[in-house]
């Protein structure tokens, strides 16, 4: 299993329209088991795959009773008992699932926080390290913080991939996520590398979108990558029809899609191309 984060400390870039994306084109078009591993307190991964029922949570938590249907990934950051294929769920869509997010994880990272028996950062990473062998592809979707959480997810990952709008907030997120988090990360968890940086709802005839290329490739220009995620509105709507962008457009007449296909498949050969190397 590859595990992969998409991060950048600024919010708003695409972090989750990109992991919900790539992981449903990786089982949809490349027959990959993919799981999604939302590590985001907003949960918006979790939502837009429908599997919470927070009805459900809801009276499980007034009851004080905790059923398998109701376990996130943040019992299983704070539990090392709980078994990773008893909080994984199904999706809808074939050869995917998901590891869910739920409100509460932002008050589960004060108490891991606050646990100083155990190494706070690789809790994911253990639980990940028991499915393994199930999954192809681990995608985790991360909140635009520099919190254990996303600590976490990077000690887990074996790449991040940072996704970026044109602005200079968000190109100031990338320098944040590389100096505060990718780069503290590496040095106690050698296997991470840098996948790469990609623009998102990208406007190719806008003088500020050429200054933002220009710009990055000055300072990151070995970790860009040839792909460009153009804007379309199809992209935030299959959010709010809650389905990937792949199922939303699955003629894929959206530039945007074919531009995350491209993307897609250029993650899947690199893997390809790793395994057949080892």
């Amino acid at each position: 299993m590859k595990t992969i984060v998409f991060l950048n400390n600024k919010g708003g870039v695409g972090k989750t329209a990109s992991v919900t994306t790539i992981a449903h084109m990786l089982a949809a078009r490349h027959g990959m088991r993919v799981l999604v591993a939302d590590i985001d307190p907003q949960g918006n991964a979790s939502n837009l795959f429908g599997t919470t029922d927070f009805i459900q949570l809801i009276k499980a938590r007034r009851e004080d009773v905790r059923r398998k249907e109701t376990y996130h990934i943040g019992d299983l950051l704070v539990s090392t008992e709980l078994d990773p294929r008893e909080v994984i769920r199904k999706t809808a869509y074939d050869g995917l699932w998901l590891l869910p997010s739920y409100p509460t994880l932002a008050a589960i990272e004060e108490k891991l926080k606050a646990d100083i028996r155990h190494p706070q950062q690789f809790r994911l990473k253990e639980q990940l390290d028991r499915v393994r062998g199930d999954y192809d592809f681990c995608l985790i979707d991360c909140a635009p913080s520099l919190s254990i959480l996303n600590i976490n997810a990077l000690v887990a990952a074996d790449e991040v991939y940072i996704p970026t709008l044109t602005d200079d907030g968000s190109l100031f997120g990338i320098e944040l996520t590389m100096t505060e988090l990718v780069d503290e990360v590496k040095r106690y968890a050698g296997n991470l590398s840098v996948g790469g940086i990609f623009f998102t709802k990208f406007r190719s005839k806008l003088g500020i979108s050429r200054y933002a290329q220009e710009l990055l490739d000055a300072v990151y220009s070995e970790l860009i990558l040839p792909f460009t995620i153009n804007e379309n509105v199809a992209v935030a709507e299959c959010s709010h029809k809650h389905m990937p962008l792949l199922a939303y457009d699955p003629g894929m007449k959206v530039k945007a899609t074919r531009d995350y296909a491209a993307l897609t498949a250029y993650i899947a050969a690199k893997q390809e191309a790793e395994g057949r190397n080892a």
